[in-house]
């Protein structure tokens, strides 16, 4: 068991067994290299790409790609969910959007450099997500999503502040993007 304090102003939280980051063991762990330009449907996502792309939350960084993504079933039901990397910055976080069904609506937004999927827990519809988004070097932000069987898109559960002192543990104890598993 790998002990993690990760600093948050002015409280600090505490996890015990990074694996089992707060709501699970981590399924899957990603980064923008991750996403692929094959499992980008361009015949099925590009009308609503398109709209996303003059929306202002996607209007940020320094590079639109649009054209690549990562695909995981976040519910169980056997039919994969697309992190599309719209655009990124120089820092190496992107705004992703996250699809789903068909036709495609967009169920969450998410900021990050590398993205946790944390296995469906019984009871639960969808799996917990967290994300980390780089500020620099040694500091950054963990925030994480869930989104219950009522709702229509992940919701930000919480948001914290990593900072230089806690930084490097946490990326270790969550581990690094491997693309998937």
């Amino acid at each position: 068991m790998t002990a993690v304090a990760i600093a948050a102003w002015p409280t600090m939280f505490f996890a015990t067994d990074t694996s089992d980051f707060w709501c699970g063991r981590i399924v899957a762990r990603f980064s923008p290299d991750c996403a692929s330009t094959h499992a980008y449907r361009s015949e099925l996502f590009e009308p609503l790409i398109q709209k996303l792309r003059k929306s202002k939350r996607y209007q940020v960084g320094t590079k639109v790609w649009a054209d690549r993504a990562f695909t995981f079933d976040l519910n169980g039901e056997g039919v994969v969910e697309s992190f599309i990397a719209v655009s990124c910055g120089a820092t190496g976080n992107c705004m992703w959007a996250v699809l789903a069904g068909s036709p495609p609506q967009e169920i969450a937004t998410i900021n990050a450099d590398t993205i946790y999927i944390h296995e469906l827990q019984d009871g639960s519809a969808w799996s917990v997500i967290t994300a980390y988004a780089r500020e620099g070097v040694t500091a950054g932000v963990v925030e994480q999503f869930d989104r219950s069987a009522a709702d229509r898109s992940y919701k930000s559960m919480w948001a914290v502040p990593v900072s230089w002192v806690v930084h490097d543990a946490f990326l270790v104890g969550m581990g690094s993007p491997t693309c998937g598993k």
